[in-house]
């Protein structure tokens, strides 16, 4: 047998059987926007008013429904609150706690098609800028959502409200969330490339957009950096980069480049230990757009062709009868065309060679140089006549007498 109860307060045993009631109705039943509410387990509804919007409230045998101090329970005009068997309404006590008939209605008062917040008014009339909760465009938003996104209108992602109250498909450039009625235009380092899309695109690593609302990404630019989801970014002085780069590299020593370079351009050479560029050492310079080191002897006293290396000369010496220092400085980086010459002590020939006996002067182009004549062993140094980087004709000949006669070619290279 069913039993009609419109209002029934039962005070006396209120506070006992709301605590005992945790679960909200939301967690534990189906709760429909609009209709009929059955309440098959014992429960209190969320939040300052709540209930049935154009619907009774039935509470199953052996269940209760707790209305929570200061709380207003809603059933719908010409509907009922009905209890079966033994299923009971307990009223708290609580200024303004009650059952009242009525209708349901989310308020947005700024009218952006979203309720202004999740709390509802009881309203036999529509009050001005709301919606029922029974809606039916209500109704996919809160499946698919959650009362906490509910909007006006449910369009579903990929598509949003226009100005009209109509669904309209996001467009290429621009997405619309499942959840939102609205429609973003994608930002600087994303995409949309179709329509109706609900999110957007984060550009790839090599690829960037640089303003809002495109459909694709472009290829990073030579001398930029896209890291992926932004706008490029142009590498710094002594960076560069190709085209479609994620990042920019380092210039290598004794290169350099500007903002925004593709590629790296030699540096001016330097002196000797200069520690310019990136190339540091008292053995290394920039030559030639690279960091080298003296693979020979460095040495600076009489070296008065290296001015432009700072003073000091870089020393090679080769066996080889009748080379030029051309050839001998073919894989040094060149002969230095210049006056060098060794010292008046002959540091250079005897650095290579300290078994050496004499060091004299030489009129020959050829000199500085190591001579070895069966015991002779003796250093010359270049008098005034200019040295050729050229010559090939050794002092006294090559190979005197029963070939133990050898020259020692001694010759500033590049490096």
């Amino acid at each position: 047998m069913k039993k009609y109860i419109f209002i029934t307060f039962l005070v006396t045993f209120s506070l006992f059987v709301f605590q005992e009631v945790k679960a909200a109705c939301e967690d534990v039943l189906n709760i429909p926007l609009g209709g009929d509410i059955s309440i098959a387990t014992s429960c209190v509804f969320s939040g300052d008013v709540n209930g049935a919007d154009g619907g009774g409230i039935t509470i199953a045998d052996d269940k209760t429904l707790t209305i929570g101090p200061g709380q207003t329970i809603v059933w719908g005009p010409g509907e009922e609150i009905k209890t079966e068997g033994n299923g009971t309404i307990v009223i708290s006590k609580g200024s303004g706690t009650q059952l009242k008939k009525g209708y349901l209605w989310y308020v947005d008062a700024d009218n952006d098609n979203f309720p202004d917040s999740l709390n509802m008014v009881v309203s036999d009339e529509a009050p001005p800028n709301s919606y029922r909760r029974s809606d039916s465009r209500f109704t996919s938003s809160y499946d698919a959502c959650g009362i906490t996104t509910l909007g006006a209108v449910s369009c579903g992602g990929g598509k949003w409200l226009d100005e009209n109250n109509d669904c309209v498909e996001a467009t290429e450039g621009n997405y619309s969330p499942v959840c939102d009625n609205f429609k973003y235009v994608a930002d600087v380092g994303y995409y949309v490339s179709g329509t109706g899309e609900s999110a957007q695109t984060g550009c790839a690593a090599g690829s960037y957009t640089s303003s809002t609302g495109q459909s694709s990404c472009a290829t990073c630019t030579a001398g930029y950096r896209c890291p992926g989801s932004s706008d490029r970014t142009a590498c710094t002085a002594n960076t560069y980069s190709a085209a479609g780069a994620s990042f920019c590299s380092d210039c290598a020593a004794c290169q350099t480049s500007g903002v925004a370079a593709a590629s790296c351009l030699a540096t001016s050479d330097t002196n000797w230990g200069a520690n310019l560029y990136n190339c540091t050492g008292s053995d290394k310079r920039c030559y030639d757009g690279a960091c080298r080191t003296c693979d020979g002897y460095l040495y600076s006293d009489g070296c008065e062709g290296c001015a432009s290396q700072g003073g000091l000369g870089c020393w090679h010496i080769d066996t080889v009868c009748g080379k030029s220092c051309t050839e001998v400085c073919s894989t040094y980086g060149g002969c230095v065309d210049n006056q060098w010459n060794d010292s008046v002590e002959c540091n250079v020939c005897k650095y290579y060679q300290p078994e050496a006996t004499l060091c004299d002067l030489s009129e020959s182009d050829l000199s500085p140089l190591y001579f070895k004549y069966m015991r002779s062993k003796s250093c010359y140094i270049r008098s005034a006549a200019s040295q050729d980087c050229d010559s090939e004709d050794p002092i006294n000949g090559c190979g005197l007498l029963d070939g133990s006669s050898f020259v020692y070619r001694l010759c500033v290279c590049g490096y």
